[in-house]
C-alpha cells in the first residue's frame, strides 16, 4: 500500500491512490440487502462503468459521494440510499485517507499546505500580509519597439546591443510588449517559449498565469492568495488523476508487484497439456 501512495505522489495521481490504499483497511461500502441484491449488483455494475477492478469500482463510488456532498448534505444521504452504499464505512475511509495525506506531507512527498499551520499565520500576520502585497506570481510586460530595419519588435536592450545606443529606440514606433510569467518552480520570470521548451506544451505556462490573476485579485484580501496556492498545489498533484491507464498501471505495480501473463499456448502433449506463462 505504501509503494502505491508514493507511486502516486510520483506520478501526480495522489489523490485516488490515497482513497484506494485507505479503503483496504475497510469492508467494502457497498450493501447488498437480501431482498434487493440483485438491484444492488445492478447499481454497481453501473457505477464501475465497465471497470472489471473492484478498487477503480469504489473509487468511483468514493468520488460519488464526495461530489454530492458538495451539493448538500441532503444530497449526499441520497447518493448512499440509492446507491446502496454505508455512510459509515465511506467516512472511515475518508478520515484513514486524510491520515495517510499528513503522514505523506510530513516527510515530504506531499508539498505542505502553506495554510494549514494556523497559529504561524495568526503569529505571523504582517508578514502574511505583505507577501500578499508582493506576490511572487506575476505577469511581466517589457516594452518593445519596431526596428524599421526588419519590421520586428525589439527590447530596449536588444536595441542597445544591436546599435550601441538608444537612438534607434528613440525613433522606432511602439510594438506589442514582451510578456513573461513568474515560474512558481523558481520564481523566475520566462516567456512563452521558454516555458514550452522547459515543459513541453503550455499547461505550466497558463497555470503561471493563473497564479497570477489569483494574487491580483488578493492583493486586497491576504487569505485569498492562500486559497490559491493551496488549489494550484492540489491540480499539480493531481494533474493525472483521470489517467486511468496510468492508475491501472500504479495499482498493478504497487499491490501486484509479481504479475504473470497468460498467453494460452498449449504446452505437453496429447489432450491434457495446459497453458505456457510467460
Amino acid at each position: 500500500i505504501g509503494k502505491m501512495m508514493i507511486y502516486g505522489c510520483v506520478f501526480r495521481c495522489v489523490d485516488p491512490c490515497l482513497t484506494i490504499a485507505a479503503s483496504m483497511a475497510f469492508r467494502s461500502p457497498f450493501k447488498a440487502p437480501f431482498d434487493k441484491r440483485e438491484e444492488a449488483d445492478k447499481i454497481r455494475r453501473s457505477i464501475s462503468n465497465g471497470n472489471l477492478s473492484d478498487h477503480l469500482t469504489l473509487l468511483a463510488a468514493y468520488d460519488g459521494w464526495c461530489n454530492s456532498k458538495k451539493r448538500g448534505r441532503r444530497e449526499g444521504r441520497e447518493y448512499l440510499s440509492k446507491n446502496f452504499l454505508s455512510y459509515n464505512t465511506l467516512s472511515m475511509i475518508d478520515n484513514m485517507k486524510r491520515q495517510f495525506k499528513e503522514l505523506l506531507t510530513s516527510i515530504g512527498f506531499i508539498p505542505r499546505n502553506p495554510s494549514a499551520d494556523k497559529k504561524r499565520r495568526r503569529n505571523n500576520k504582517k508578514v502574511e500580509e505583505d507577501k500578499s502585497a508582493s506576490s511572487p506570481y506575476k505577469i511581466l510586460f517589457e516594452e518593445r519597439r519596431i526596428d524599421a530595419s526588419d519590421g520586428r519588435p525589439y527590447t530596449k536592450q536588444s536595441f542597445i546591443d544591436e546599435y550601441g545606443g538608444l537612438e534607434e529606440w528613440n525613433r522606432s514606433k511602439g510594438g506589442p510588449p514582451l510578456e513573461r510569467r513568474v515560474d512558481p518552480s523558481d520564481g523566475r520570470a520566462y516567456t512563452l517559449a521558454s516555458f514550452k521548451a522547459t515543459y513541453g506544451g503550455t499547461k505550466e505556462w497558463e497555470r503561471a498565469g493563473f497564479l497570477a490573476r489569483e494574487a491580483e485579485k488578493a492583493k486586497r484580501n491576504p487569505r485569498q492568495i492562500m486559497r490559491a496556492r493551496v488549489m494550484a498545489l492540489e491540480r499539480r498533484m493531481n494533474e493525472n488523476r483521470g489517467n486511468l491507464r496510468l492508475l491501472r498501471a500504479l495499482l498493478v505495480a504497487g499491490l501486484y508487484p509479481n504479475v504473470v501473463r497468460i498467453d494460452g499456448k498449449k504446452v505437453g502433449g496429447g489432450g491434457g497439456g495446459g497453458t505456457l506463462s510467460q
